[in-house]
């Protein structure tokens, strides 16, 4: 058993070495690096460790095992240059483990086309789509495992291309006050418009969260993540959160990338509902906002708002 264990931690290491020791100028679909949720881009995208029910099926399929009944999740996020995500996600807990889909569009603002001689063509737009279905079962104990399927297709003005991915994730719980995580994101074949092949933004994140002091008023956690994209790109992710009396949250996170990026310095709010309105005692209802402040100039701030309700 312990010579079994052993040979499986070595394919946890290997595997995401060798998938990420070549790197790529750049990428497909890469509307799958937006991260998804106020609260997670509150926190820095320092969540693969944290990620429970609904949102999980982006952060980390394994943490849907956390859903104790049925659990959906909304968000919308302005992000840059007119263009905005919507994210939608529900996940339900049956006897053999914990089931879920999520829908996550981008849509572009009007953009001005031009032919190869840079005559004017007339406006178009862009949309992007991934509908994804994902599983998470208790492993071995306290080991939380799960899979996400995900079909990607996207559109600019009349060229479509569409392709497949998976994501597969792992958590281990600590002293119930330590977790940590690893998730791959996008494994799959590359997106071919026209004649040009791109590969997926394959992703490897590596996370942990640590709540040092949890009293009756006020909880304190800190996370972490570390992220690599198969472009190059790497990523400190370091986020906090503080929870007042069980309903009121604050947020703050840092992101220090290898590359310049428009999400650096983050912070943000929530508040859950069930317990400062009695008629929602019975079902768990959070809304959360998250602002980001960028560090590209002329990109401007990025702004999140999430409502999740649990059952």
């Amino acid at each position: 058993m312990l010579g079994i264990r052993k040979g499986s931690f070595l394919l946890i290491i290997l595997i995401p070495a060798i998938l990420f020791c070549s790197e790529y100028k750049g990428s497909g679909a890469e509307f799958l690096r937006i991260e998804v949720g106020a609260a997670p881009s509150a926190m820095g995208g320092a969540y693969s460790a944290l990620a429970e029910s609904a949102l999980a099926t982006y952060w980390n399929p394994a943490g849907i095992i956390k859903t104790e009944k049925l659990s959906f999740a909304f968000s919308h996020n302005e992000w840059l240059l007119d263009t905005k995500t919507e994210f939608a996600a529900v996940t339900f807990r049956t006897p053999f483990g914990v089931i879920g889909s999520s829908f996550n569009t981008l849509t572009s603002g009007t953009m001005k086309g031009y032919d190869e001689k840079g005559y004017p063509t007339g406006d178009f737009t862009a949309r992007a789509n991934c509908l994804s279905f994902s599983y998470a079962i208790g492993f071995i104990k306290p080991i939380d495992t799960g899979l996400s399927f995900k079909y990607i297709w996207e559109r600019l003005e009349n060229v479509k291309a569409s392709t497949i991915a998976f994501d597969i994730g792992a958590r281990v719980t600590m002293f119930k006050s330590l977790s940590v995580a690893m998730v791959i994101q996008n494994l799959g074949p590359g997106e071919s418009f026209i004649s040009q092949t791109s590969p997926l933004p394959l992703t490897l994140r590596l996370g942990s969260a640590f709540t040092p002091l949890t009293t009756n008023t006020i909880s304190e956690t800190v996370s972490t993540d570390f992220s690599m994209v198969n472009n190059g790109r790497r990523c400190l992710h370091i986020g906090s959160e503080t929870m007042l009396y069980g309903m009121i949250f604050l947020r703050a996170g840092y992101r220090i990338s290898s590359i310049e990026t428009a999400e650096k310095f983050t912070c943000g709010a929530g508040i859950s509902l069930n317990k400062l309105i009695p008629a929602f005692s019975n079902t768990d209802i959070k809304i959360d906002f998250a602002q980001t402040i960028g560090s590209v100039d002329g990109l401007g701030n990025v702004s999140r708002l999430t409502m999740i309700f649990e059952l």
